[in-house]
């Protein structure tokens, strides 16, 4: 985790997000069961810079305000290692990260 933050630059210390995950529907069944645990992605994030140590190609990520609205959606492109979010956001946001029917989320500061 720390080398990744190394490779970025010297002088950047990246801080980690802390994510849950959800399922989306819970009531959607697809498949039996799994035994192990979901692995959850590793984000950092250095202002409105977020930087993805584990691949979330085709992810659709997600910023709600306060009130639960979705200021920011998009995309995350193939082989994104790492994203910049719009200047014009500011304030506390839930981050999600939507792979299928598994919602990865935490709370940032922008």
């Amino acid at each position: 985790m720390f080398a990744f933050a190394a490779n970025v630059n010297s002088q950047t210390i990246l801080n980690p997000l802390d994510l849950q995950v959800r399922l989306i529907d819970p009531t959607e069944a697809k498949g039996p069961i799994k035994r192990v645990p979901i692995a959850l992605p590793s984000l950092f994030i250095d202002g409105y810079n977020l930087y993805f140590e584990t691949p979330c190609d085709g992810c659709m990520l997600v910023l709600k305000n306060e009130d639960g609205e979705t200021e920011y959606a998009t995309v995350i492109p193939s082989n994104t290692t790492y994203l910049t979010l719009p200047s014009s956001l500011s304030g506390e946001y839930e981050l999600q990260l939507i792979r299928g029917n598994f919602c990865f989320y935490g709370i940032i500061e922008l």
